[in-house]
């Protein structure tokens, strides 16, 4: 799969760069309240790129932050919760026969 999607990013900077020779013409930029005049189009085109990458990259960056506080906030509620399960069995274990069995995590539970 990521093959794939190595294969398929290269095929779109292949055809922005192909785009980006083709469109050499200048052209009058109005940015805001500035105005550019005679610009080449393939340096608009180039820095049009460059900011939807940069505005991709930043968008990636905050949910990864956001994955990763919410991967942390799970793993204390796991944390949490089997020191329940374990409480939970030693004091039937402790009232049935008297011996505290040990603390055994359950088979789904990926070891890390």
């Amino acid at each position: 799969m990521s093959l794939l999607i190595v294969v398929l990013c290269m095929l779109f900077f292949a055809t922005v760069l192909f785009l980006v020779t083709l469109n050499g013409t200048p052209v009058d930029v109005e940015l805001f309240f500035h105005t550019y005049r005679q610009v080449s189009l393939s340096v608009v085109m180039t820095v049009c790129l460059m900011a939807g990458i940069a505005f991709t990259a930043l968008l990636s960056f905050l949910d990864g932050i956001r994955i990763r506080l919410q991967n942390q906030r799970l793993r204390r509620q796991v944390g949490r919760l089997e020191m329940e399960i374990q409480q939970s069995r030693r004091t039937t274990a402790s009232a049935g026969t008297g011996e505290i069995p040990p603390p055994v995590p359950p088979v789904d539970y990926p070891r890390i």
